[in-house]
């Protein structure tokens, strides 16, 4: 039952009530204080501020935040944007709204003028001649998901809801992996596995926020689970990864680290104990479109054990 209740997209409340409680624990207290540093990207600075803003309790970063929030959406998209980072941007963008609609500087009407050029981006990225791959698709069925939530209408999630079943559906194998994504033997199969997941996760953890529980959602006996914990085992061993040759580890823990905000909800979510080393050695995970500072919202307390360094 689609039931919105807004808060951070991705966590609820409580959750944000939990981490601070713990914050002199790790791994929340590594996470609080990357988040005091105040350092991130530019393009990220709306949720970083709207972060800061709901876990440090300061009014003056969510003000700080809705203006960097306004002036997200009035900016062109850039040229030297890929489509999947306007994507992602745009879904980096929802969540900074997502905590900042109660903050009493946004007025209803600036609100109301966010909202409308936010589903104005979402039209034009819906139909870019620059969508063509299957995680560009996927992704932008992750959004359309989100955009439902934050729109408040039903409809446009459900078509977002409805990609995600087809996915588990049709695409993906019982070992795990993603068939359209590993195609190509072009070097990338694994990024696009990976990418592809971590899109898969952020619509199963939005909608479970408002009702709706694609967690659990299978066909025979497949769902979003077996493919988001397939990637992790080559994480430190790539060379047993068999849709691509020679792959890099730098380059592939960098497609970790860029997607890793996945890997927190997951954990989260299947209590994988095989997650704990890549846990370590990542964290504190901060991804701007795959859920923030997950490290923060979803994080649980696990072993201390590094394999590396």
């Amino acid at each position: 039952m689609f039931s919105p209740r807004h808060c951070g997209l991705f966590f609820t409340p409580e959750q944000v009530a939990h981490a601070q409680s713990n914050r002199g624990q790790e791994p929340f207290a590594a996470a609080f204080a990357a988040l005091a540093n105040d350092s991130t990207p530019d393009q990220a600075r709306p949720l970083w501020l709207a972060l800061r803003f709901c876990f440090l309790n300061d009014p003056q970063d969510g003000e700080r935040a809705i203006e960097a929030l306004e002036q997200h959406l009035q900016t062109p998209i850039g040229e030297d944007s890929t489509y999947l980072q306007s994507v992602g941007d745009t879904i980096m963008a929802a969540q900074a709204f997502e905590l900042l609609r109660d903050h009493p500087a946004f007025s209803f009407v600036r609100k109301a003028g966010w909202l409308n050029r936010f589903e104005e981006r979402i039209n034009h990225l819906s139909i870019s001649p620059y969508k063509s791959s299957y995680v560009e698709n996927l992704w932008m069925a992750a959004l359309v998901l989100v955009g439902g939530i934050v729109l408040e209408r039903e409809e446009v999630f459900t078509i977002g809801v409805e990609v995600f079943q087809q996915t588990i559906d049709h695409d993906i194998r019982p070992q795990g992996y993603i068939t359209k994504a590993i195609e190509g033997g072009d070097g990338g199969a694994l990024y696009r596995q990976i990418a592809s997941v971590a899109a898969l996760t952020l619509m199963a953890e939005a909608a479970l926020h408002v009702g709706v529980d694609l967690w659990n959602y299978e066909n025979r006996g497949i769902s979003v689970k077996t493919a988001a914990i397939y990637p992790i085992y080559y994480f430190y061993t790539t060379q047993k990864w068999r849709w691509d040759v020679d792959l890099a580890t730098d380059d592939v823990q960098a497609w970790f680290k860029q997607f890793g905000g996945y890997l927190e909800i997951l954990r989260t979510r299947t209590g994988l104990r095989d997650m704990n080393p890549i846990l370590d050695d990542l964290r504190p995970i901060f991804s701007a479109s795959v859920g923030g500072l997950t490290t923060l919202t979803h994080g649980e307390s696990t072993r201390r054990r590094r394999l590396f360094g």
